[in-house]
């Protein structure tokens, strides 16, 4: 294994956002470092480490955020979409809402988001684990993706207020059994939930899931954070990602 320690400012942009959840709000990546190990199996790199700072009130905050989260298993990797360039896994249940909005890409997801449907309501069901993941363009409209297990459903009985106050140019349909989705302004997304009482909002339909496999690696995990380096060197050759990806060749 190889074990660095890097000031979370060398990281890409798209690589350093999910890293800083929970990461008090306004504080930039030059007070954040990453410290960990990383090896590689088959196409995969893994990276195991901890988030902290050298500067005592933001560390403390940190280990805050670390003791409100709890173990994941993983179960949601199957449902992932493979466009995402990142997707955070965690279980924060009542402190979900706190840790979204620190967080700069997630923060005007939230934004936008509750003009159209009350995100706030919907997250107060959330109940388990959460999926997060961030999009190739999400600064030229792509919608982030979200995945909730063990969803409550008392946000459905409010859908019928949210269709009749849309601004113009938008609209709700319901496409099926407690499904819905949201059209207008060059931009859709579809949310509801799954039979197995999962909350889902994204893309109506995502690319088959081969992630399977990884399930097992962030299960015991406090959170989990998967890249997609073949997306990342899209956005831009950033010198790390291609030192990372020389470790498993060009996929």
């Amino acid at each position: 294994p190889l074990s660095i320690v890097s000031r979370l400012q060398s990281f890409p942009e798209k690589m350093a956002l999910p890293l800083m959840l929970g990461a008090p709000d306004g504080i930039g990546t030059d007070l954040l470092y990453y410290a960990g190990n990383i090896t590689t199996d088959k196409d995969a790199i893994y990276m195991e480490g901890e988030l902290f700072s050298f500067n005592k009130a933001v560390n403390n905050r940190l280990k805050k955020v670390n003791n409100m989260l709890k173990p994941i298993s993983g179960q949601l990797i199957p449902d992932v979409s493979e466009n995402n360039i990142a997707t955070i896994f965690l279980n924060a249940e009542n402190h979900l809402a706190v840790l979204v909005q620190n967080n700069a890409v997630t923060r005007e997801f939230m934004i936008g988001a509750n003009t159209l449907i009350d995100m706030n309501k919907i997250m107060g069901e959330f109940k388990g684990e959460v999926a997060i993941g961030i999009p190739m363009n999400v600064e030229k409209g792509d919608v982030l993706q979200i995945l909730a297990a063990n969803c409550g459903n008392a946000w459905v009985a409010d859908v019928d207020k949210w269709r009749h106050n849309m601004p113009q140019g938008m609209t709700i349909n319901k496409i099926g059994n407690s499904k819905w989705i949201c059209t207008g302004n060059k931009s859709s997304y579809v949310f509801g939930l799954m039979p197995n009482r999962t909350f889902y909002f994204g893309t109506d339909s995502f690319p088959p899931s081969s992630y399977n496999g990884y399930k097992e690696v962030i299960n015991g995990k406090r959170i989990g954070v998967m890249l997609n380096l073949h997306q990342l060197l899209q956005v831009k050759d950033f010198p790390m990602c291609l030192e990372l990806q020389t470790l498993i060749g060009a996929r």
